[in-house]
């Protein structure tokens, strides 16, 4: 769940990308995993979508020690960038720097999933 405001734009990275919508200071907590907002499936669950939802689901969602997660909030649009705005921590996704409002807030993707490895225990698919 994104913590912070946000919006979605054309993207010069890809497509449609995650924009700030307020300034964000450096190393802040701008995203957690809340297993109450954000969707999580087994590969079992996956299997029984219909493919076209199968589809869309793989497009938005990332997976790590067996299960996938979906954003349901804006977070779904962040881009990939080698030199990310946003690093990867155990209770979520911070800001690397100051992100200022309108600036593209993008991840590694090679780092998602670090932060949810303590928290699959607190999950009830």
């Amino acid at each position: 769940m994104m913590l912070f405001d946000t919006y979605v734009a054309p993207s010069k990275i890809e497509g449609l990308g995650l924009f700030a919508n307020v300034d964000i200071p450096a190393d802040t907590r701008i995203w957690r995993l809340d297993p109450g907002f954000d969707l999580t499936l087994t590969d079992e669950k996956l299997e029984t979508l219909p493919e076209w939802h199968k589809q869309y689901f793989l497009r938005y969602c990332y997976k790590h020690r067996g299960l996938y997660f979906f954003c349901i909030d804006n977070a779904r649009f962040m881009n990939h960038s080698e030199t990310p705005n946003t690093k990867e921590k155990r209770d979520g996704t911070y800001s690397i720097n100051a992100i200022l409002k309108g600036e593209e807030i993008v991840c590694n993707y090679a780092n998602m999933g670090e932060f949810v490895e303590d928290l699959n225990h607190n999950m009830h698919i």
